[in-house]
């Protein structure tokens, strides 16, 4: 079973295809996006052309698809996102599962995508047998379990525009509106 992995940008879109078992990249795509998507259905045939590349004739074996966007997300839906004015209320998860009627599409805030990343990366390394590389502090998995619990992280991801992701204490927090930014800016 595989799944991809696509993050859309101010200024390009990327899809990744890996493998579920253990997570790893098999093949990366990216476009240019700045000055090509002027609607959610241009985008969305640039999503279908890249993500038809990544599995060629193996559709079937695509699982899940996560999708990574800036902006406020709720519920699958692109309520806006400074990166992509007038777009408003855009179904964009349900528009992908038209695309890709065998996989489950998750919708999630690009920077608590990135964010849940790094958590992820926190566990496999608790887990792994592998030593962490210099940058990562260890603790075992026992201890990792409860340090998530009481922690408080935060991530700003830095592009096109200033994203932020919020964990508090072993939940994600999306602010009121889908989103913690207190404002998206665009730079």
């Amino acid at each position: 079973m595989t799944v991809i992995g696509i993050d859309i940008g101010g200024s390009h879109v990327g899809a990744g295809l890996f493998t579920e078992s253990n997570g790893s990249l098999q093949l990366l795509r990216n476009i240019e996006s700045r000055t090509v998507f002027k609607t959610p259905e241009e985008l969305l045939q640039s999503i279908g052309r890249l993500t038809e590349e990544l599995v060629k004739d193996d559709r079937a074996m695509v699982t899940h698809i996560g999708i990574g966007c800036p902006g406020s997300i709720k519920e699958g839906i692109l309520i806006s996102a400074a990166n992509f004015p007038g777009w408003s209320m855009v179904p964009l998860a349900t528009m992908v599962g038209t695309l890709w009627k065998t996989a489950e599409v998750i919708l999630v805030n690009d920077a608590d995508a990135a964010l849940a990343a790094e958590i992820c990366s926190m566990k496999s390394y608790a887990t792994s047998e592998n030593p962490a590389p210099h940058n990562v502090a260890m603790i075992s998995n026992y201890n990792l379990t409860t340090f998530l619990k009481c922690l408080i992280l935060f991530l700003s991801a830095i592009g096109t525009g200033i994203g932020l992701g919020l964990y508090i204490m072993d939940r994600f927090y999306s602010g009121a509106h889908g989103l913690v930014e207190g404002g998206h800016s665009v730079l």
